[in-house]
């Protein structure tokens, strides 16, 4: 397929519950919630080549995507297709449009993921070739040179800890100026995580101005910072780990697909990942320091060479070599539970929810009336010109629907703690009933419902 797309490929986003799970859920998960529209997501294949990767979670078209596909995967030798079935019916990527899924609670669920994911990669090296020997007489490979660069790109990171492991070693053991190489490797562990935060500082002063939100500047910049250190630190102390479980992937992978022939479509599923160990028990910490053991391995042998070969080196790796040796501590530690603490709204917090509380009702008792039906319209422009779009959706319905039986209540909306407003019930239960009269007897399928026309 050269034009056009085959897969249209969703954002995919953490689900905000499931990083409040564990130090590591939230740690790892960015910034979550449902909100599509005031967080513009970029993808530089999209923005630069006019087409995305699919990751397995998408909408294509089931004749396009057969006639793509169809006798283009050899039998026993494909596991992770999600890349290879993107590249073959090109996949597009649709960032107004958001999926929510879990974010790991541990890092061994995460270790897992990453670890079929690197065995699912390595199945596809045939497709960087001219020709596809895996298939019958050989025929040309059809992907594209950015096709090709995808799959490159993925064995590429594949490799990076193992490549920033060894560049460690040889520069205490080998190379002239130890430091400058040793603070090469902390900036490329730390620009991603670097990166990430720079952008949500920069948009911090803009959200706090369009949200009218009481934050707290200085607190929030604090814990960002304590989580940047965190991630560089636990990648760091992580990296002996990861070099080894990446390699060892790597090296099964070759010697099945290249020598054994056998156990071709081995795959462990995400739910059968388990640890028997309770997170933040003592039990967990044995787990940790038996799956990790190669960590404090490496730093006591590491230490201990330095000490007899080059021991002026000892002083600039010993940073990297304590956190080595304390890293199943130190993701014991992160995997832990967080404790659920009872919310506590401040004077000014209580003051601006009550305002948003007035302001959300006010929408719904200007704009809703007999003139649409009883329905919300689906937006008002306020700049450059007055305007109200006289059509409905059945987001806006629920988010009428819910205001008016929550205000049916009676509860009172404090403004600005003393003026109060009540808002009365009878009015909301003639508005229940109006709108869903109105809605039931539109000659509309419910999937219409967004067309909804004034008439």
């Amino acid at each position: 397929m050269v034009q056009g797309y085959g897969i249209l490929q969703p954002r995919v986003a953490l689900s905000l519950t499931s990083t409040n799970r564990s130090g590591y859920a939230r740690l790892h998960g960015g910034e979550t919630g449902i909100d599509p529209y005031t967080r513009a997501v970029s993808d530089v294949y999209q923005d630069l080549f006019g087409e995305g990767s699919f990751v397995g979670k998408g909408i294509y078209d089931v004749d396009v995507f057969e006639r793509a596909l169809g006798h283009s995967m050899p039998e026993n030798r494909i596991l992770s297709h999600d890349l290879l079935e993107g590249c073959y019916a090109r996949a597009g990527l649709l960032s107004e449009v958001q999926l929510l899924e879990d974010a790991p609670m541990r890092y061994s669920a995460d270790v897992a993921r990453r670890y079929r994911w690197i065995r699912g990669d390595w199945r596809l090296l045939g497709w960087l070739r001219a020709r596809l020997h895996a298939l019958p007489q050989a025929p040309p490979n059809p992907l594209s040179l950015l096709s090709r660069a995808k799959i490159f790109d993925n064995l590429r990171r594949s490799l990076a800890p193992a490549a920033l492991l060894l560049m460690l070693l040889v520069a205490w053991g080998l190379m002239p100026q130890p430091a400058r190489w040793t603070l090469y490797v902390l900036a490329v562990i730390a620009l991603v995580p670097l990166s990430a935060r720079l952008a949500a500082w920069l948009r911090l002063p803009f959200q706090h101005w369009r949200s009218e939100e009481p934050t707290r500047a200085a607190a929030l910049f604090s814990s960002q910072v304590r989580d940047l250190l965190l991630q560089t630190s636990q990648t760091l102390a992580c990296l002996p780990y990861e070099a080894v479980y990446s390699v060892g992937a790597v090296a099964r992978t070759l010697w099945r697909v290249l020598l054994s022939k056998r156990r071709l479509l081995e795959w462990r599923p995400s739910a059968d990942v388990r640890v028997d160990t309770a997170p933040g028990s003592l039990q967990d910490l044995l787990h940790c320091a038996r799956t990790m053991a190669v960590g404090p391995i490496l730093a006591i042998v590491s230490g201990v060479a330095l000490a007899l070969l080059r021991p002026p080196v000892l002083a600039i790796a010993a940073p990297v070599l304590v956190l080595w040796f304390l890293s199943p501590l130190l993701v014991w530690w992160i995997d832990r539970p967080l404790q659920r603490k009872p919310a506590a709204l401040t004077s000014r917090q209580t003051v601006f929810l009550r305002r948003l509380a007035r302001r959300t009702w006010a929408f719904f008792e200007t704009h809703v009336g007999a003139a649409d039906h009883h329905l919300p319209p689906d937006n008002v422009q306020e700049h450059p010109v007055a305007r109200i779009a006289h059509r409905t959706s059945p987001t806006n319905m629920g988010f009428g629907h819910a205001c008016r039986a929550t205000g049916s209540g009676g509860r009172s909306v404090d403004l600005a703690g003393s003026d109060r407003h009540r808002i009365g019930a009878g009015p909301n239960t003639v508005f229940l009933a109006q709108g869903a009269g109105k809605l039931a007897k539109r000659d509309v399928f419910p999937i219409h419902i967004g067309r909804v026309q004034k008439s």
